[in-house]
């Protein structure tokens, strides 16, 4: 049941990012949020064009840029395993087929048992922002959509 809705899912994402990248009415993020015993790796991506509503003011050719767009990320997304905040580094952020990819990953100083993700991405820009979330740890993955009003999933792993 859970490889279904994975799957259910991600034919999901494909089309709300088909269909948003030719109309754009759509507003979407997608996060992959994997988890070992060890470590914990996100894969962000999120339409160039909306992001860059967050930045409006930081021009594009600053040296400070990327550093700007890193902040405000991580002032709408954030991770606690075990009650702890992650502190994320982030290993790149690139833009590809019009999106950024925001790539940031911790190491974890003992085995998790329960994650926090809280994901607000561009809520305070889009009232319809949809923002989904594949966690996997282990064999098990689980599906989650969150939007401007459940901005926050506990997962017991």
């Amino acid at each position: 049941m859970i490889k279904k809705a994975a799957k259910i899912l991600c034919v999901c994402a494909a089309f709300c990012t088909y269909i948003s990248s030719m109309a754009h009415e759509v507003h979407i993020s997608y996060s992959r949020i994997h988890i070992s015993d060890s470590a914990i790796i996100v894969l962000s991506k999120m339409y160039e064009h909306d992001f860059d509503y967050i930045l409006y003011d930081v021009p594009k050719t600053n040296v400070s840029y990327t550093d700007s767009l890193k902040v405000r990320f991580f002032n709408q997304f954030s991770v606690s395993i075990n009650g702890v905040n992650v502190d994320f580094s982030v290993d790149s952020i690139t833009v590809y087929d019009e999106m950024y990819w925001v790539y940031v990953y911790a190491e974890l100083p003992k085995k998790p048992t329960v994650i926090s993700i809280s994901n607000q991405i561009m809520c305070n820009l889009f009232e319809d922002q949809k923002n989904l979330c594949v966690v996997s740890y282990g064999k098990k993955e689980e599906g989650y959509i969150l939007d401007c009003e459940n901005k926050k999933i506990h997962v017991t792993l």
